[in-house]
């Protein structure tokens, strides 16, 4: 990583550094789950997914983490 950073090893890790970079991202991925729809988990990995361009499955499991800091 630049600047001498290192790189994520954990889904934990990863949403760590995704916070620090993008913090609003993160309360609209936590808003998107708070909302306990059905499809809410789905909604926040696509919201992730069009904002980063990450691919799916780093995206379902930012989301799962996310969802499991959050009591889900």
């Amino acid at each position: 990583m630049v600047g001498g950073g290192t790189l994520p090893t954990t889904h934990r890790q990863a949403l760590d550094a995704l916070r620090e970079a993008d913090a609003p991202l993160v309360a609209e991925l936590a808003d998107e789950l708070r909302q306990d729809r059905r499809d809410s988990d789905i909604q926040a990995v696509k919201l992730l997914r069009e904002r980063t361009g990450i691919d799916l499955a780093g995206g379902y499991h930012l989301v799962r983490e996310l969802a499991a800091q959050l009591g889900r």
